[in-house]
């Protein structure tokens, strides 16, 4: 039955994807290709000294903690936020990108869509499960947490507080 609902899945992912696979090969205009690269955190990148936030994507923040099962089924808590940067960077390792220029987010923050070659990055942050689709801002990655959450990838073998929420929550304690 799962490998059914997978295959569903993957079906629908690539009627979805159909139109944005035809632009896969396109460097979008205002775009900007380079090697000189800082991975902030599990989102968020620096390039050539512009700071940037992978559009349509959340990840667990730095200092986020999450629950991963042994064999055992013993709960353990893990550094996801440390994780998804680790994931991040060896997504993009020493490879050139490039990242379109998708305007600004409210803390002026370059919104990007970058690649390593053809590869959508935001796209396989979720797809490897160590980001979230931000469908409250951009649902291009939903099918892809889906189908993550589906086959436990990443941080859905374990459990983990949204992003979104951790942040607001721990603002609230920072505040108290």
């Amino acid at each position: 039955m799962a490998f059914l609902i997978i295959i569903v899945l993957l079906i629908m992912y690539v009627l979805e994807k159909e139109e944005s696979l035809r632009d896969l090969f396109k460097t979008p205009a205002g775009s900007t290709i380079s090697n000189n690269i800082r991975i902030v955190d599990g989102d968020t990148i620096v390039l050539d000294g512009i700071k940037i936030r992978l559009k349509g994507i959340d990840a667990p923040e730095s200092k986020q903690e999450c629950i991963s099962y042994s064999e055992a089924k013993k709960r353990t808590q893990i550094p996801c936020g440390e994780m998804a940067t680790t994931e991040l960077k060896a997504i993009i390792g020493k490879n050139k990108i490039n990242c379109s220029n998708e305007g600004k987010d409210m803390y002026s923050r370059q919104l990007s869509y970058c690649y390593v070659g053809d590869l959508n990055i935001n796209e396989e942050m979720v797809r490897r499960g160590y980001a979230v689709a931000a469908v409250k801002y951009d649902r291009s990655f939903k099918l892809d947490e889906k189908i993550a959450k589906s086959t436990k990838e990443g941080l859905w073998a374990g459990e983990f507080e949204d992003p979104e929420k951790w942040r607001r929550r721990n603002k609230r304690n920072k505040n108290n």
